[in-house]
């Protein structure tokens, strides 16, 4: 008595790559809804912190989110905060004209802008302008480099505490769930 078994093994091979695609799209998709969530709280954080607007602090978190597709399946997302220029005023929790300037607060920092003043454009803008001589015009918008340290000095640490890897595996574990769900895997 002979038995023949046949196995097609492209097949089998191809049915293994389609459910690893899709385990690596399903990860990628829990992990870039963890990484907008951990944005969320540290923006929330830091306004608490420096009163800085949230618009303008979620400018400065730049997420480069996960990617489940492709041969190499990036499966990790980086949240990095970046210093751009940015308007003064729109940083600054606080300004009061000081003599023959302006102070601005940002987070814990104070800056005088000598000759500054606060003013509204014809369009509608808002900021802290100097003159760049005694005419009237032109006039500069004055814009600092939103150094990250300016929002980060203290909290930092509090922060980093806070977002340790039992939150996130929590958070991970609850968004993967959910993504499998959606699509009955």
């Amino acid at each position: 008595m002979s038995m023949s078994i046949k196995v097609d093994i492209k097949k089998a091979q191809k049915e293994i790559d389609r459910l690893n695609k899709r385990v690596n799209k399903d990860a990628a998709n829990a992990i870039n809804k963890t990484a907008t969530a951990s944005r969320r709280s540290i923006v929330g954080r830091l306004n608490a912190e420096t009163g800085a607007k949230k618009k303008n602090l979620r400018k400065m978190l730049h997420i480069r989110r996960a990617d489940g597709r492709g041969a190499r399946p990036r499966l990790f997302a980086v949240i990095t905060i970046k210093g751009k220029r940015l308007s003064l005023l729109a940083l600054a929790s606080k300004t009061e004209p000081v003599g023959d300037g302006i102070e601005a607060t940002v987070g814990r920092i104070n800056f005088f802008v000598k000759g500054g003043f606060k003013a509204r454009m014809p369009n509608g803008r808002t900021g802290i302008f100097t003159r760049k001589g005694k005419a009237r015009l032109p006039i500069r918008k004055e814009r600092i480099r939103s150094n990250p340290e300016i929002f980060i000095q203290d909290g930092y640490t509090k922060l980093e505490e806070q977002l340790n890897d039992k939150i996130l595996a929590k958070s991970m574990r609850k968004n993967l769930i959910k993504t499998v769900r959606q699509f009955n895997l």
